[in-house]
Formats: structure tokens, sequence, C-alpha cells
């Protein structure tokens, strides 16, 4: 369950960022899913599977361990044409260029 909708907006060079928070009951790979789906304007099942981007069960664990620990953790990777920053506090960002390419983490 999402604890607030995303939001979108527009960065400067052109591209697009779409920030969301996920609840602690949602796992971070689920939150990722469906931001992502909601990004592209997709079913989660159109979407390139996370796994072949990312270790799903080390996301979640990690996610986890850092928020229960007052731990800091920020994972970044590359899918479907968006860079996405998962943190600790439950902070999805999903950058992306008009033209669909990935923003670098400068960019972002």
């Amino acid at each position: 369950m999402v604890s607030e909708q995303g939001s979108r907006r527009f960065v400067a060079d052109g591209g697009s960022t779409f920030v969301t928070e996920f609840d602690c009951d949602e796992s971070a790979v689920r939150a990722v899913s469906r931001s992502l789906a909601a990004v592209k304007g997709v079913s989660e099942i159109e979407l390139e599977p996370l796994y072949n981007r990312v270790e799903v069960d080390a996301l979640d664990r990690m996610i986890r361990h850092a928020n229960g620990r007052d731990g800091s953790v920020l994972v970044e990777f590359t899918i479907e044409g968006c860079t996405v920053h998962v943190t600790d506090e439950r902070v999805i960002q999903i950058c992306f260029d008009e033209d669909g390419s990935a923003m670098t983490d400068d960019d972002c």
C-alpha cells in the first residue's frame, strides 16, 4: 500500500523524475515494480523482470535491515530506460529522459 501518491517533477535538462514512498508492509521489489509500471503506463507483467537487473531478495533485505537499524542505504539500477533509486527511507525515485532513456545519477 502506498503511503502517499507519487509525484512527477520535470528536470531542467528535459527529463522527468517520479518520486514515491512505500509503506513498511510492502516489499521494495513490489513497490518498484508497481511504480515503474505506473511511470511507463503499462501493466507490471509487461515490464522486464526486476530480477534481470537486481538481486530482488537482497534489495528487500537491505532496505528492511537498514530501516530497522537506523542505517543508510541507496540502491541504484537501470531498467526499462529508467534509472531507479531505492532508499532505506522507503523512497523510490525513477528518472528518465523524455525520449525514454535512463538518466545518470548526476542528472537524476
